[in-house]
């Protein structure tokens, strides 16, 4: 439900609905990755709380 509040609000704020996410064979996942013609890709991770937060599927993003 907090990714869809999070969606949501960056859909109205980009104006935009080219918000993509990302996922591999090993089963790690971003929840919402904006990339622009010639920037690097952002990758966005929604958690309800920093304490549960986990750099791993980062990590493997960004490899």
């Amino acid at each position: 439900m907090g990714a869809l509040f999070v969606l949501n609000e960056m859909m109205a704020a980009l104006q935009n609905r080219e918000i993509g996410y990302w996922r591999d064979k090993r089963g790690h996942e971003i929840d919402f990755v904006l990339a622009g013609r010639r920037k690097a890709p952002a990758a966005v991770e929604c958690r309800w709380s920093a304490d549960k937060f986990d750099p791993v599927n980062l990590e493997a993003f960004r490899r």
